[in-house]
């Protein structure tokens, strides 16, 4: 329970975001570079300094070349251990509508998502690109 591979979190949280889409009919998101560079140093941030907040999301997206208003951001902190911890992240933002709504944006084309592990827990930060 001491080792988690992040990188393993961020794939499932992909690939469940992607399923859940799928059953209701919404298309498949594709990754993004960009957007999952800015994700991961986001959640690392996050990790840091154990404060959950989207902080200047306009000015990190600007960064890459994007509009704060062609993207969308969700964000989560899970403070204990589990073997399914995408999911756990998952299920979080699936049963809050404003999480909800962003994550299942029909107009979405693109994700990227970054997972890191502070001492307050793990953190995980999903932006979406709208096409």
């Amino acid at each position: 329970p001491n080792f988690v591979d992040t990188t393993q979190v961020e794939t499932d949280v992909f690939k469940l975001i992607n399923v859940e889409r799928a059953n209701r009919g919404l298309p498949t998101l594709l990754k993004d570079e960009a957007l999952t560079t800015i994700a991961l140093e986001w959640s690392k941030h996050l990790a840091e300094t154990g404060n959950l907040t989207h902080g200047d999301f306009e000015s990190r997206i600007a960064q890459i070349g994007y509009s704060e208003y062609s993207c969308g951001e969700i964000i989560a902190m899970y403070g204990g251990w589990t073997p399914n911890l995408g999911r756990e992240f998952v299920d979080m933002w699936l049963h809050s509508p404003e999480h909800y709504a962003i994550m299942m944006t029909a107009s979405s084309g693109y994700m990227g998502v970054g997972v890191s592990k502070g001492s307050q827990g793990f953190f995980a930060v999903v932006d979406f690109r709208f096409v």
